[in-house]
């Protein structure tokens, strides 16, 4: 049991450090995310306003 702890306490090190690394990798300001979450938003509202004006011109078919 003594020896099974040192090893637990150098994984979950490695497990932080590893994080750590990553969170380096990643800045909070990434233009690549800003610039996806535009594009993804602009097809959503784009779809939205298809599908919308489909509904619309259907109805009005049918009026």
């Amino acid at each position: 049991m003594a020896k099974a702890m040192p090893a637990f306490a150098q994984d979950r090190q490695r497990r932080i450090e590893a994080d750590a690394a990553r969170q380096r990798k990643m800045p909070d300001g990434d233009p690549d995310s800003v610039v996806f979450l535009v594009v993804k938003n602009s097809l959503f509202w784009g779809s939205m306003a298809l599908s919308m004006a489909a509904i619309y011109a259907a109805v009005s078919l049918f009026l």
